[in-house]
């Protein structure tokens, strides 16, 4: 076997070290701090036994770690080696398996382990207010700042602010081209969010997966140092209320104001004491909002100017291409187109991380919120992919279909 990629993470909110569900407001900052900086979920290794390129870390008990994710090694020889982070081949209750390319003679054991972060660097915490540094593609710097809301009887809605300067001592962003209402707020502002559950309430707080499946189904996480895509259900009781947020890298035209990463959100004005929007893409009422620094953005050409993006079901005639083609049920998945919301103008592509496939209702992929996000595979190069749906109505077919692939966004140096 060959040493996976560990660019790229997948975290899932059930996971041990998270446990938390769309609705536990009172847990989004620990939990945030710990998928995108910290990690989680720290064991201790009591042995190692290596065959061939195969390496077994046996622990003194359950861990609680899953297949398919990377574990951060903290020390040891292990640590020097990949930057200590290694993909999870497989598990039993006491023991992990991973493939390393040239192992060591001996490996020592008594080291300890965690699920690793995105690898953002977290520059200041203050309150409800977290500013964070990650990566353009070049390797530039960007800074991310989140305002998580308080609880009690409010939605759970994260506003998020993207620029490439910021004052890490006050943790407030100075870029002029971000958005300006969200550069230096204490608490959570009505407008774009990233709105995980859209009720005001103060009911589901501290719950953990379990107890908030039923209510928020499935939920997760895809991510590197580049980018984040959030794919999550927000609680609403007609089931129709999948959303998918993100910061993704772009390649777009050649001006300083589109020389951002795109952050896809959601837009409610209502204050934050009453419900939020249902459909992430509902372009009646305006619900979506795409921004590319302080750039309205969309995601679909159309003479409408409220529409951000049209529904799947609606652009093809079937899920999967001509069996001319490919005699196997297969979807193909393309990039993101990216254009200038009020002309419709195009501006370019998100550039990795996030890709659109479209399906017709009755032969997608499964959407409720008890299966979606749902997990497929890259036939090409044997890649995870979360798939989920994000909608647009009332409706199972008013959706689009979004896939974001656990695999690396940036190949060269």
């Amino acid at each position: 076997m060959v040493m996976k990629q560990t660019q790229t993470k997948l975290f899932d909110f059930s996971d041990a070290g998270l446990d938390f569900c769309a609705g536990s407001k009172a847990l989004f900052p620990d939990r945030f701090k710990k998928m995108l900086a910290l990690g989680y979920n720290v064991q201790t290794v009591t042995g190692v036994t290596i065959v061939g390129d195969q390496v077994t870390l046996t622990y003194g008990g359950a861990h609680g770690y899953v297949a398919d994710r990377v574990l951060k090694v903290d020390s040891g020889d292990l640590s020097l080696i990949n930057n200590g982070e290694f993909w999870i081949d497989s598990v039993t209750i006491n023991t992990v398996t991973f493939t390393l390319d040239n192992i060591p003679s001996s490996i020592a054991n008594g080291f300890s382990t965690r699920i690793a972060s995105l690898g953002w660097a977290l520059e200041y915490e203050s309150g409800q207010v977290q500013l964070y540094k990650m990566k353009y593609l070049d390797e530039r710097n960007l800074y991310v700042r989140l305002v998580f809301p308080s609880i009690g009887a409010t939605r759970g809605s994260i506003n998020v602010c993207v620029g490439k300067t910021a004052n890490v001592t006050t943790g407030v962003i100075t870029d002029v081209n971000s958005l300006p209402q969200f550069r230096d707020n204490l608490n959570v502002l009505a407008g774009f969010e990233w709105q995980l559950c859209y009720l005001a309430s103060a009911t589901y707080d501290n719950y953990n997966y379990s107890q908030g499946l039923s209510i928020f189904g499935r939920a997760c996480v895809v991510g590197s140092q580049y980018h984040i895509a959030l794919m999550i259900n927000n609680g609403h009781t007609g089931g129709y209320a999948g959303c998918t947020y993100g910061i993704l890298p772009t390649v777009l035209q050649k001006y300083e104001v589109l020389d951002y990463p795109v952050v896809i959100g959601i837009y409610n004005a209502n204050a934050l004491t009453s419900s939020g929007s249902v459909y992430q893409f509902n372009f009646v009422v305006d619900n979506s909002f795409i921004y590319v620094g302080s750039i309205h953005a969309a995601i679909d050409p159309a003479n409408n100017t409220n529409l951000i993006a049209e529904q799947s079901a609606a652009k093809v005639v079937s899920s999967f291409v001509s069996t001319n083609i490919d005699s196997f049920n297969t979807s193909l998945a393309y990039p993101v187109s990216i254009f200038d919301k009020p002309s419709k103008q195009h501006l370019g592509f998100i550039a990795a991380g996030l890709y659109r496939f479209e399906a017709r209702y009755g032969t997608s992929p499964p959407s409720s919120r008890l299966e979606s996000p749902s997990t497929s595979m890259d036939i090409d190069l044997a890649h995870l992919l979360k798939i989920h749906a994000s909608n647009t109505a009332a409706s199972a077919s008013s959706v689009l279909w979004f896939c974001a692939p656990v695999e690396e966004v940036k190949i060269a140096s």
